[in-house]
């Protein structure tokens, strides 16, 4: 089988997701500011990894807005 770059990153996204989902837990459990920005260093991964994904017209000059909390 042939290497499939989209298979290729979105295994690598999943796996992101994954280490995410594991340091927003331990924050919530330990109250580790530590996990909080391990957790935003792999949501700019998983956002880079799947950008990587789209045609350059698709990104370029697009900022991803900030989420509203509360």
């Amino acid at each position: 089988m042939a290497d499939d770059p989209m298979d290729d990153t979105l295994v690598r996204a999943r796996s992101l997701v994954i280490d995410l989902e594991r340091h927003i837990d331990r924050a919530a459990t330990d109250h580790d500011l530590a996990e909080i920005g391990r957790a935003w260093v792999r949501a700019t991964q998983l956002e880079r990894a799947l950008r990587s994904l789209l045609p350059d017209s698709a990104t370029s000059g697009v900022d991803v807005p900030d989420a509203e909390i509360g």
